[in-house]
C-alpha cells in the first residue's frame, strides 16, 4: 500500500493556483476531467503536473477499503477543471 502525505499536498494547494485539495474549502470546482472524461471522488488535483488522486471505488462505485482504510488511485493525464459560475 502506498502512504499519502496528505500535508504536502495540502500544503501545495494553498501555496499554488493550479493545485487543489478538498480540506482547502476556497475553491469553486464544479466538476473535475481527466482526458475529456468526468472524474468523480476526487480529492486532490494538480493541474500543472498533470494528474489526481481519487478515492478508489468497486464496480458498483462503493469506497474500497483495505484494512480499515480508504484505498485511493492516481491517475495521470491531461488533468482539467470545471469551475462554478
Amino acid at each position: 500500500m502506498i502512504y499519502i502525505d496528505d500535508s504536502n499536498l495540502i500544503q501545495r494547494a494553498v501555496d499554488s493556483d493550479q493545485a487543489f485539495h478538498v480540506d482547502i474549502r476556497a475553491t469553486n470546482i464544479k466538476s473535475v476531467f481527466l482526458n475529456g472524461e468526468q472524474i468523480r471522488h476526487v480529492f486532490y488535483v494538480d493541474l500543472e503536473k498533470g494528474f489526481l488522486i481519487r478515492i478508489k471505488t468497486d464496480i458498483e462505485c462503493r469506497p474500497v477499503v483495505i484494512d480499515g482504510e480508504l484505498a485511493h488511485e492516481v491517475l495521470f493525464g491531461d488533468v482539467t477543471v470545471e469551475y462554478r459560475e
